[in-house]
């Protein structure tokens, strides 16, 4: 394990990477708190966190909390909607270490990876994405400093060095713009400041893990301040198993391993009282190894037809093999029969520019970002120690935003005025892949894919918080999207003679649409808030990206829209207590998923538009607690119920579908004690679960895709200094090493069901050293 070159990466060797400034001044926080403005926010978390993190006193401070999920600084109360703000320190303490470790902070949402260690897929109350394309964007906006991530294959990254995350519930059309029918995440980095603190956290875990990370604010006189940092994570043991070595002859070795390098920069400049600038540059580099699926047959062994466990509802791996005659015994989902390498190498640069200029009667901000992502990873899709099904990915992702909005109050149109945003956003992204199809044994020869997407967005948007009374608003938003995305690309067969083309579209399809707002907000007391809106969503259409056999399966799919319809309160008593509880109904049209392709023979699955409204409901509840000093509790739970309407699958009517990573109950929950030991000493113990009922994994509904119901539970005890410098802490993560199915893919075809399942029981110990 290479940790003269970790401690490198971390203290500097690797490329920089950077962050954004914000600046806070006090007229402008002081009407922002007036304001319940246009949107989200249900803070169930960061109040709890709301603490000293040198001292790590329990003192909640909701007066203070404030949150930027509109756009603007707000005190979490005040406003409608939901949020669930996570604030670093519960980051950190729960190692909340990648996008598809929220799944546990809050009710009503499942993450997916959609190959293993790829690609996650986040779905929040039912709204989601069905598809692993490097050409489809998230149907959760993710946003990192307002910068939005234009493709699901961009999520693949390490979360470091933040000052908290966002989550946003239900459509964010009017201020977050295209691709939010299911909500956002909003990552925002930790800012440069003008105070000097520094901190180093070193850390070894099973799977030979060695993590390292660090980062250094540093004030340069009185008009700038840098901020650097930087982690690293060397893993020299994979989680899953091989029974043969590279070449394919007898052997054990582990797959996936990770040897991962991120860097942040960023740079602050406090010009004036009034104008702030913050450039950030972000690096990472990663030299890993891909997980692999768990691969069951559905065929007999003599390949006469489906095996009888099959036709029983049932998996038998020792009893049914794949069109290779493959099978896999020992039924372990991280052992398997696995030849060649297995790569996962990322290279991504980010860069932003962030500037905020208070006007006086406006505010001005303006917000540039530009992300050069690069990409290769292998995958075996058919389990077996002959390349007959394997595909080696190639893409790359270019993309450049530029988002400018005025934000301001008007004593106009109601008798305590509106507070009103505006702005206008565009977007370019350029997707391209040159992709080795390893399909010989099936196909007779082997391909390549290749496809190069572009997408140009505009948008206008204006946002209004009217205040009819001292108690009542009046929410309203609105926002139009002119898109154009031009595709083209297609896979050929690799003849002795040349390339024989198979499969190849150049298209181009356009979408102009509204996504609208419309809410009211009854403050009953200035701790109790009481809310009501709808609101409107639009994703975008698009093209797959995967390998194809028929020209059907080019086909580009359309649009998806929702209407969401939400009640909700939100209630605070001084110091121990939140509730927030909300409930709320979607009308859910033209859902886009994967669907088997009638036409395709043998039959292939594509990606369309189903006809008619789905319908989603459900609630949701959550509550932050701290009975006495140094105890705090969180608690949360949801329920969902969703239906998609009849549509044909392979000449067969499926009526009455769930919608796919659509659990009807989660919860989640935690409890931590912190106390002071004696001898200048403070201790800190604490447990977390997150439970999700059973859920399938596609619109078929497949049964041997079906994940069951599962609770995974973590737990992590430390030992610190009192006055804070330093903290040892021993953590585990699923405790009771639960294995479930994150996603899968029928390749029924092939006699193949695969699988992804989640990673296995981790432990390790973590040091942090602290400064400032």
């Amino acid at each position: 394990m290479a940790i003269t070159k970790a401690i490198h990466a971390i203290l500097g060797g690797s490329q920089p990477s950077s962050h954004r400034s914000r600046k806070m001044c006090s007229t402008a926080l002081t009407a922002r708190l007036a304001a319940s403005a246009v949107g989200a926010a249900t803070l169930f978390v960061g109040a709890a966190y709301a603490q000293d993190e040198d001292t790590n006193t329990d003192e909640l401070t909701f007066n203070s909390v404030v949150v930027t999920a509109l756009k603007t600084e707000q005190r979490a109360i005040d406003v409608g909607a939901s949020v669930t703000a996570v604030p670093a320190i519960r980051l950190r303490e729960t190692r909340t270490e990648q996008v598809r470790d929220l799944i546990s902070v809050t009710p009503n949402i499942d993450i997916k990876d959609t190959i293993p260690g790829v690609s996650p897929v986040i779905s929040i109350r039912g709204v989601g994405l069905d598809d692993f394309s490097t050409t489809n964007s998230p149907a959760t906006g993710v946003y990192v400093d307002e910068v939005s991530l234009s493709s699901i294959a961009l999520l693949n990254t390490e979360l470091f060095d933040l000052e908290r995350v966002e989550v946003l519930k239900g459509p964010q059309g009017t201020l977050y713009g295209r691709n939010t029918i299911g909500g956002a995440v909003n990552i925002i980095t930790a800012k440069p400041t003008k105070e000097f603190d520094a901190y180093v956290t070193a850390g070894y875990g099973n799977f030979d893990t060695f993590e390292g990370e660090a980062g250094i604010n540093v004030p340069l006189g009185e008009i700038a301040a840098l901020r650097i940092s930087g982690k690293t994570v060397q893993q020299d043991e994979g989680y899953w198993r091989s029974t043969l070595l590279r070449d394919g002859t007898p052997g054990s070795r582990t797959i996936g391993k990770r040897d991962l390098q991120l860097a942040r920069a960023q740079l602050a400049l406090f010009l004036n009282e009034n104008l702030d600038v913050n450039f950030k540059v972000e690096i990472q580099d990663s030299d890993s190894e891909m997980g692999q699926y768990q691969t069951f047959g559905i065929l007999a062994p003599d390949l006469s037809g489906p095996c009888q466990p099959y036709l029983n509802g049932q998996l038998d791996n020792t009893q049914c093999v794949t069109a290779l005659g493959v099978s896999d015994p020992d039924n372990d989902p991280y052992l398997g029969d696995f030849a060649g390498d297995f790569p996962s190498i990322v290279n991504q640069q980010g860069y932003t520019l962030s500037v905020n200029y208070d006007l006086g009667a406006v505010d001005l901000t303006s917000i540039t970002g530009y992300i050069k992502f690069d990409r290769e990873y292998f995958i075996d899709v058919d389990g077996s120690p002959i390349p007959a099904v394997d595909f080696l990915q190639r893409d790359k992702v270019k993309q450049f935003s530029q988002e400018f909005r005025l934000s301001g109050t008007a004593d106009i149109l109601t008798p305590g005025g509106v507070d009103w945003i505006a702005g206008a956003i565009y977007s370019t992204d350029d997707a391209t892949g040159n992709n080795n199809d390893f399909i010989a044994p099936i196909f007779g020869v082997d391909g390549v894919t290749r496809f190069d997407q572009t997408t140009d967005a505009y948008a206008g948007f204006l946002n209004g918080n009217f205040h009819l009374s001292d108690a009542l608003d009046l929410v309203a938003g609105i926002r139009y999207t002119s898109e154009d995305r031009s595709y083209v690309g297609g896979t050929s067969l690799l003849l002795p003679t040349g390339e024989f083309p198979v499969t190849y579209t150049d298209a181009d399809i356009s979408d102009n649409n509204w996504s609208w707002k419309l809410g009211l907000d009854y403050n009953i007391n200035p701790d109790t808030l009481l809310y009501a809106n709808v609101s409107k969503g639009t994703k975008s259409g698009g093209f797959s990206s995967a390998f194809t056999s028929r020209q059907e399966q080019l086909i580009p799919y359309n649009p998806e829209e929702v209407i969401a319809y939400e009640v909700g309160a939100k209630t605070q008593s001084m110091r121990n207590l939140t509730l927030n509880a909300a409930a709320f109904y979607y009308d859910f049209t033209d859902v886009q998923t994967q669907v088997r392709d009638p036409l395709a023979n043998p039959p292939l699955e594509r990606i369309q538009n189903i006809n008619g409204s789905a319908t989603l409901y459900g609630a949701e509840f959550d509550a932050t607690w701290t009975p006495v000093d140094g105890l705090t509790l969180i608690g949360g739970a949801g329920y969902l119920e969703t239906e998609l309407p009849t549509f044909n699958n392979g000449g067969v009517d499926l009526v009455g579908n769930e919608l796919p990573n659509a659990p009807n109950f989660t919860a989640n929950g935690l409890i931590r004690y912190t106390t002071l030991l004696g001898s200048g000493l403070r201790g800190t113990i604490q447990a977390d679960f997150n439970h999700q009922a059973s859920s399938f994994k596609d619109a078929t509904n497949n049964p041997f895709m079906k994940q069951d119901a599962f609770t995974l539970f973590n737990a992590r005890a430390a030992i610190a200094s009192e006055d804070g410098p330093w903290e040892l802490a021993f953590w585990v993560k699923n405790l009771t090493e639960e294995d479930y199915r994150v996603s899968g893919s029928d390749l029924s075809a092939l006699g193949i069901i695969n699988v992804t399942v989640n990673p296995p029981r981790t432990y390790g110990v973590t040091l942090r050293w602290k400064l400032g």
